[in-house]
């Protein structure tokens, strides 16, 4: 009995350590389809060789190159969604990355909350920022969107800068992931790249429209029936 007790607590032991197994490879499917995103346009997966410490700050390198098809220009993710800059140089098998933090790397931004673009100025360090007359409301959390690239999100308002004596305000933005945790990256093509205002207008139209939207919103004909329930018992 003492034996059969043992080779079923073993083997216990083993479906657990399997079935952790399994959902550790799901998380990380997972992961790489989120980094290699649901477009039209194809995505190259690269590994982060190059950091800061070994690099300049806001310039990372990855071990993807013209053989596997990467071009100056193209946009660089992590996530579905989320650009943090564009590849500044190729070579066979390895790729330089500019990120938007670089010191004096500019590009035109939307700002969803205050429905305004601006400019977002790379500061270096791993911070860029964005300026905006005084008056406009940017807020904390407000997402910034790069709308000649689709997609674009480029990330969040992390602290606001305003004196009311000033003519403008500052956002500062900071990337989701530090830069120092970069592990993989995905590399699109520059063709997702579009500089057509009339595009770029779209695209935020598209942004404004969704920001409507609230998908776990109960139905009216619920809170129709709720309505009328509450009101019978008054």
């Amino acid at each position: 009995m003492n034996e059969q007790n043992s080779q079923l607590e073993q083997n216990l032991t083993q479906e657990e350590k399997l079935d952790l197994t399994q959902r550790r490879l799901a998380d990380e499917n997972n992961r790489l389809r989120s980094l290699l995103g649901a477009t039209s346009s194809p995505r190259t997966l690269a590994a982060v060789v190059g950091k800061p410490g070994e690099l300049p700050y806001d310039l990372i390198q990855i071990d993807q190159g013209s053989l596997a098809g990467i071009e100056t220009g193209s946009p660089v993710y992590i996530g579905e969604d989320t650009v943090i800059g564009l590849v500044s140089a190729v070579q066979r098998n390895s790729a330089f990355v500019t990120l938007f933090t670089t010191p004096d790397f500019y590009a035109t931004v939307y700002l969803s909350g205050a429905n305004v673009t601006a400019l977002l100025e790379g500061l270096g360090g791993g911070v860029a920022r964005v300026r905006v007359p005084q008056g406009v409301p940017i807020r904390i959390d407000d997402l910034v969107h790069v709308p000649s690239i689709r997609p674009g999100v480029y990330g969040r308002i992390a602290w606001v800068e305003s004196e009311p004596t000033q003519p403008e305000q500052y956002g500062y933005i900071t990337p989701e992931i530090p830069i120092g945790s970069l592990f993989q990256v995905a590399v699109s093509k520059p063709d997702v790249i579009n500089t057509d205002p009339e595009a770029a207008r779209q695209y935020m139209l598209d942004i404004q429209n969704k920001l409507l939207v609230i998908p776990e919103i109960t139905p009216a004909t619920t809170t129709a029936t709720t309505t009328a329930s509450t009101t019978s018992q008054l």
